[in-house]
């Protein structure tokens, strides 16, 4: 039920009030994927990056194969400007869905900082391709 409720602000765009019930539900039971991707979505937010990764990390942990996860991680990753970290995540992100299109935005722009412009302008192509 907190899940559920720090799922609903969460939506609405209220992440410190969402934080409270994610954090309540994590302290009345184990940490389960919901509440870690909440968090880590909440906290990327909020621009708490260092936060956002462990907790993202941890929905990883959990859950693999969610696209979602890999994607919320690789995002926070860009946002903290560590875009070595990011490009595993967001590649690992469109190989589960390819019609990801955020995530090879975010590729592209990961690939663009490190220097791999051929890379950039693939996930680019991939990313107009999703569009049509």
């Amino acid at each position: 039920m907190l899940a559920e409720l720090g799922n609903l602000k969460r939506s609405q765009s209220k992440y410190d009030e969402a934080i409270d019930y994610y954090t309540k539900a994590e302290q009345a039971g184990p940490l389960n994927y919901d509440v870690a991707y909440g968090l880590g979505v909440c906290y990327t937010f909020t621009q708490e990056y260092d936060r956002a990764i462990h907790y993202l990390s941890e929905s990883i942990r959990i859950d693999p194969v969610s696209p979602d996860a890999r994607l919320a991680l690789g995002s926070a990753w860009v946002q903290n400007g560590k875009f070595e970290a990011a490009v595993p995540e967001l590649e690992r992100a469109v190989q589960l869905d390819p019609h990801m299109n955020q995530a090879y935005f975010l590729l592209a722009r990961a690939y663009q900082k490190l220097g791999r412009k051929d890379d950039a302008a693939a996930a680019l192509k991939k990313l107009r391709e999703g569009q049509e």
